[in-house]
């Protein structure tokens, strides 16, 4: 027997070794087979986003457009509407009849529809109580947080140096009756109270820069979020209101004629014809910055005065390619097999 005072001989040492040893051994192993496992490593894929050591790093790669982890401020791509008003025709012969509207309107309308999947509607014509209607009907309609609307105005206006103000000429409008035609600032009031968060309003009329009167020149409304995805920047673009417009020219300069197209129309129609670049998303900088370099120079901004409009709004293009990608994209990563896949160096 061993004495805890005693310092016990090498043969006791050597005993004490043959059993610890082994019991040692086997609780190790013991710990290694049976201690809970943690959860198995996620597959990466192409739309994935890898998180280095330094900090999460993310691209502007397809990704799909619903797959449930978008956060929660984001805001899904709605139905893009668009009403076209086009006159090429009136009543009043001192409003000479114009050539372009028609066809200019007519092929923006097949390129909002066929490349950005636009559900479209033309108003030939009009006359100024149907203007009114339309412009009412919208305002009663109901939009989903991420639905837009586009309205377009091709054809004559007209403008009065004294008092400022200017005014969209429809088909039934007297030059020597201004309560005829659309005044700006009631278009521009009548827009803002429609439903929809997020809207561009095109100008393709003469002094349609009296829309604004503080000719607010075309801004830049935040740098775009170049390491999100599209998917994300989509979400982070549609949480703000929109109420922006763009115009053929200033409050003095009316809009050239053209052949074929108008000048600005053919601007327009090069920009829509993009397909919105790599990413497949045209925002309305990107739009302006087809159209500033046209003589005259186009103006734009946000609506003056706007009621529903929050600073980092805007309006998107977003490309039928695009979408049908990314919902192709996310259809296979649902049907695939989860599989481990080493992180890339």
């Amino acid at each position: 027997r061993l004495s805890l005072t005693e310092s016990p001989p090498p043969a006791a040492w050597r005993r004490l070794a043959r059993w610890l040893v082994p019991a040692v051994a086997a609780g190790l192993t013991a710990l290694v087979l049976f201690a809970p496992r943690g959860p198995s490593p996620q597959p990466l894929t192409d739309g994935s986003a890898e998180r280095p050591p330094d900090g999460p790093v993310t691209t502007r790669a397809l990704t799909p457009l619903h797959d449930g982890t978008q956060a929660a401020d984001a805001v899904p791509l709605g139905t893009s509407y668009a009403v076209l008003f086009a006159t090429t025709r009136y009543d009043d012969p001192r409003w000479p009849p114009l050539v372009t509207p028609a066809p200019d309107a007519d092929e923006i309308a097949a390129d909002l529809r066929n490349l950005y999947g636009f559900s479209v509607e033309r108003v030939s014509n009009p006359s100024v109580s149907e203007l009114r209607a339309k412009i009412r009907s919208l305002a009663e309609r109901r939009y989903a947080d991420g639905d837009q609307l586009l309205l377009l105005f091709s054809g004559h206006g007209d403008k009065d140096d004294v008092l400022r103000k200017g005014w969209v000429i429809a088909r039934d409008s007297r030059t020597d009756e201004r309560q005829t035609a659309y005044p700006y600032s009631e278009l521009r009031e009548d827009i803002d109270s429609i439903p929809c968060r997020h809207i561009l309003l095109i100008l393709d009329v003469c002094f349609g820069g009296l829309f604004d009167p503080s000719i607010r020149e075309a801004q830049v409304r935040g740098a775009a979020y170049q390491e999100a995805s599209v998917k994300e920047f989509i979400g982070r673009k549609l949480r703000y209101r929109s109420r922006l417009y763009v115009s053929s020219v200033d409050q003095r300069t009316e809009a050239p004629e053209g052949r074929g197209h108008s000048p600005f129309a053919w601007r327009l129609l090069e920009a829509l014809r993009s397909g919105g670049g790599s990413d497949g998303v045209l925002t309305w900088n990107e739009l302006v910055s087809h159209l500033e370099r046209l003589n005259p120079e186009p103006r734009g901004g946000v609506f003056p005065r706007a009621m529903n409009s929050d600073p980092g709004g805007d309006f998107l293009f977003v490309s039928v390619a695009w979408m049908r990608a990314a919902l192709t994209h996310g259809a296979a990563q649902r049907s695939q097999k989860p599989t481990w896949t080493p992180a890339r160096a």
